[in-house]
């Protein structure tokens, strides 16, 4: 039978002080994609607007300018979140220890969101 052993870390070490930070700018940098997306979405015509024929006063195309801050958030999103699940990996040595999914989640939802905003403007 196996003894268990006494856990040494009394307080969180650098590594697992950078993954919650990492973690933190995830998140800060997907919401920030999302308000990029917001801005830069062409607007949607209700049909009202084209019942009285004033579809001229909406802006139909993508925002340029919007949508390459929305490029490099999505980019610095998708390296952010490959750092933090790198750290989480290189952390994951004690049985006490546990896999954080939100970063996987995020760097899918990054890379989804990339690949869509691409083809759209294809």
């Amino acid at each position: 039978m196996k003894k268990r052993q006494n856990e040494r870390r009394k307080k969180t070490d650098q590594v697992i002080l950078w993954r919650h930070y990492i973690n933190i700018l995830c998140w800060l940098s997907l919401c920030l994609s999302l308000v990029w997306l917001w801005l830069a979405a062409p607007d949607r015509v209700p049909g009202y607007a084209r019942y009285k024929e004033v579809e001229s006063s909406f802006r139909l195309e993508w925002a340029s300018g919007y949508l390459d801050l929305l490029s490099i958030q999505l980019i610095c999103c998708i390296l952010l979140s490959c750092i933090g699940i790198w750290l989480n990996l290189k952390r994951l040595k004690r049985s006490t220890d546990h896999f954080h999914i939100n970063v996987p989640v995020i760097l899918a939802t990054s890379v989804a969101a990339f690949g869509w905003v691409k083809l759209a403007l294809s």
